[in-house]
């Protein structure tokens, strides 16, 4: 950051701690969909008929904590870009996708309402899809971070389709 302006200087470590509030946040919020589902998990998702590629508890513990930090880059990007720029399509269309997201873990494991978990994903899926296709087009950066994410949102679906199907 040589020869930089006082203001650029501000302007870049004050975007760097919203990054880090950006990250924090999504932690946090993972952190407590995770408690939620463990206050609900015990005995009825333990006794459903699941797929046998459902992984062991732990790996969604991880995923979703890897998943929850690269959502919250790409949310943060498209939302830095969004103030520059004005165009707000990007930053809506993630808010919603999250929501649905957030959404997913009471209809599921709270609610139990596994048909309905489903749809959410779908619906989520679907979004992430089209926010995929404007964020190649306009914020490569954000794209790839969210290739990971839209790859765990279809096993997710696949999980959650057969947990419907079999009970």
């Amino acid at each position: 950051m040589k020869n930089t302006s006082p203001k650029k200087l501000f302007w870049h470590y004050s975007n760097l701690g919203f990054l880090f509030l950006w990250i924090f946040v999504f932690l946090f919020m993972g952190f407590w969909l995770g408690k939620l589902t463990a206050t609900y998990i015990n005995p009825w998702y333990i006794n459903l008929d699941k797929s046998s590629l459902t992984p062991p508890d732990i790996t969604f513990s991880v995923v979703w904590t890897i998943l929850y930090v690269l959502l919250a880059i790409s949310g943060w990007l498209l939302w830095t870009a969004a103030t520059r720029t004005k165009s707000n399509f990007l930053i809506y269309l993630f808010f919603a996708q999250l929501l649905l997201n957030w959404a997913w873990t009471p209809l599921f494991f709270f609610y139990k309402l596994t048909g309905w978990a489903l749809l959410d994903l779908i619906v989520l899926f679907l979004l992430n899809l089209l926010l995929l296709f404007q964020c190649f087009k306009n914020h490569r950066l954000a794209f790839w971070l969210l290739v990971p994410y839209i790859l765990w949102l279809g096993f997710a679906m696949y999980l959650n389709a057969v947990i419907w199907l079999l009970n």
